[in-house]
């Protein structure tokens, strides 16, 4: 399941965000995660590039390249789905800033085989999955999210209670256009 925050102040304690994770991916990475087919499918699915065998790849802008050279979306996807809470010493929630809409597809994918935490600051969007199950899990208002348009509706209140908060708080000025501050449609 995957459980979905909406701001940091959310989180339970001693959660930490990963807004980025390349040296954390590079340090971690085990060749042998290259031996499942779902991790292939999310390099060839979200960087568009092939694995070769034998820790190499062939991307599509530059030939050969490693592990390393995949983008920050991929990884994270794989750490999401090769690494447990006692791997990573710590406890995480994956910021959904460090993916791009065409990895929301294999969050799906992943959703039933491991618990993750996903800090929506970025509206993952992908209408092309609009009849996919969701096995979603928002944490503030405690209720399960099953499909694309939940998931979506939710996504787009939560943001703007958000980003009323702020705004009350005198941090956003009255003239700032909300539809545009984290997604753009």
């Amino acid at each position: 399941m995957i459980k979905l925050y909406f701001n940091t102040n959310s989180l339970p304690k001693g959660v930490e965000v990963l807004y980025g994770c390349d040296e954390l991916f590079d340090v971690i990475f085990e060749d042998d995660w290259l031996d499942d087919p779902l991790v292939i499918e999310i390099i060839k699915g979200v960087d568009n590039t092939i694995y070769l065998g034998d820790g190499k790849f062939r991307g599509p802008f530059i030939g050969r390249i490693s592990a390393e050279d995949l983008s920050g979306g991929c990884k994270a996807l794989i750490m999401m789905l090769k690494c447990r809470p006692e791997d990573l010493e710590g406890t995480y929630c994956y910021a959904a800033s460090i993916f791009g809409d065409n990895c929301l597809r294999y969050i799906l994918k992943i959703q039933n085989m491991v618990d993750v935490s996903l800090l929506l600051d970025y509206c993952l969007c992908d209408h092309s999955l609009e009849k996919e199950k969701f096995n979603f899990y928002d944490v503030i208002n405690q209720t399960k999210v099953s499909t694309y348009d939940e998931y979506f509706d939710l996504v787009i209140d939560r943001h703007k209670r958000n980003l009323m908060e702020e705004s009350s708080k005198n941090l956003l000025t009255p003239k700032t256009d909300m539809s545009t501050s984290f997604f753009k449609l």
